[in-house]
Order: structure tokens, then C-alpha cells, then sequence
């Protein structure tokens, strides 16, 4: 399952299975509405975002090394996190 997640000093704001599988058009979560009722396909939608239209290559890519997409994407997250992606 897709969880991202936002701090601020306001508190933390996310995007999980609830906004995932969420059948109301309203959606307050740190996706604004991308990942909004997408349900299973939310990851899919994530990783494209994150690795672009040829993500399933660049999968097996890193798959092929030993490595896992998973690990690729929440390092991303992690980065925007913290303000190092645009």
C-alpha cells in the first residue's frame, strides 16, 4: 500500500488506502485528489509519477541488480520529504 506523508507545524497530513479507496468526491490529503479513489492503482499511478512513462523497464532494471522498485520510490518520497526533489 501506497502512505506518503507530510509534517508541517500545523501537524501531518496523508495519503493512504483511505483516500485510495475513498468513494467521495472530497479529498484533504497530501495527494490533492491524484491518488483520490484510484484504488490498487494508486502504486502504479505513484510510480509512474516518480520514474516517468517507462517505469516497468526501469523496474526490471533494478530489479535485474538486485534492487527493489519499492525501495527506489519510498527514497524518493523520502527525499521530497525533506525538500531535495522538485
Amino acid at each position: 500500500m501506497t502512505i506518503m506523508t507530510q509534517g508541517n507545524s500545523e501537524g501531518t497530513r496523508r495519503c493512504d488506502g483511505t483516500c485510495h479507496s475513498a468513494r467521495k468526491p472530497k479529498c484533504s490529503c497530501i495527494c490533492g485528489g491524484r491518488y483520490h479513489g484510484a484504488g490498487q492503482k494508486a502504486q502504479e499511478m505513484l510510480t509512474q509519477d516518480w520514474l516517468g512513462n517507462d517505469w516497468r523497464e526501469k523496474k526490471a532494471a533494478i530489479e535485474a541488480t538486485g534492487g527493489s522498485l519499492e525501495a527506489v520510490v519510498a527514497e524518493a518520497l523520502g527525499q521530497l520529504s525533506i525538500g531535495e526533489l522538485p
